[in-house]
């Protein structure tokens, strides 16, 4: 009887090495950092595992936030980071650096209100 596991690249429950849906559309893991091709079972790429061995250990999030500069991009609040994400997951999005921008949570609430589209529009355009 085969195991039932979750995708490593889209967190589906399969049976195989991979799901169907991501093998069939040619999906490769990707380093949640700087977005290169990894292993199935690695979550960075060698480069970046190698500037993150010298860190302590933190999750996925406080290394993105850490490396985005650990302060909110609108008002400098270094307390209560949020990440946002330019193009939202649920439309495709991902979590790379290149997406994101590292906010508190006053100012994220403010820019899903619409009250801050241009100054992140303007983020984005210059990263």
């Amino acid at each position: 009887m085969s195991r039932i596991k979750n995708c490593p690249i889209c967190g589906l429950r399969t049976t195989r090495r991979i799901c169907y849906e991501c093998e069939m559309a040619g999906r490769k893991k990707e380093c949640y950092i700087c977005g290169q091709v990894v292993s199935l079972r690695s979550e960075l790429c060698a480069q970046c595992r190698q500037k993150k061995i010298s860190e302590c250990r933190l999750s996925p999030r406080e290394l993105i936030i850490q490396h985005i500069g650990g302060k909110c991009f609108i008002c400098g609040h270094k307390k209560g980071l949020e990440l946002h994400h330019e193009i939202p997951i649920s439309q495709g999005g991902v979590d790379r650096i290149s997406n994101l921008v590292c906010v508190c949570g006053s100012c994220h609430k403010k820019i899903h209100n619409g009250e801050f589209k241009r100054a992140l529009k303007k983020m984005f355009e210059i990263s």
